[in-house]
């Protein structure tokens, strides 16, 4: 748990605010979800591959939150530029 928030509080010095930091953990959560899920559907054990295909689907999971919350506000400003040409 101290893991988490040590986390948490690198990413809110990175982003300086609270809430893109929450918005690039919470899929954290649902990505073992699913990996536990997918486990159990394929009827495979928790092995030490399997464990290393979830700390690797974290990462991924973790990089493309991050890439997410750092385009959106370009295309946003963007999406406003062209709309104010178009009502022009």
């Amino acid at each position: 748990m101290k893991c988490l928030i040590l986390i948490y509080a690198v990413l809110v010095l990175l982003f300086d605010g609270y809430l893109h930091p929450l918005t690039i953990m919470v899929p954290l959560p649902l990505a073992s979800g699913g990996a536990l899920i997918g486990l159990v559907v394929s009827g495979e054990s928790l092995g030490f591959y399997a464990l290393i295909g979830i700390v690797m689907l974290m990462g991924l999971v973790t990089k493309n939150s991050i890439l997410l919350v750092e385009h959106c506000p370009t295309a946003m400003k963007a999406c406003a530029a062209i709309r104010n040409r178009l009502l022009r």
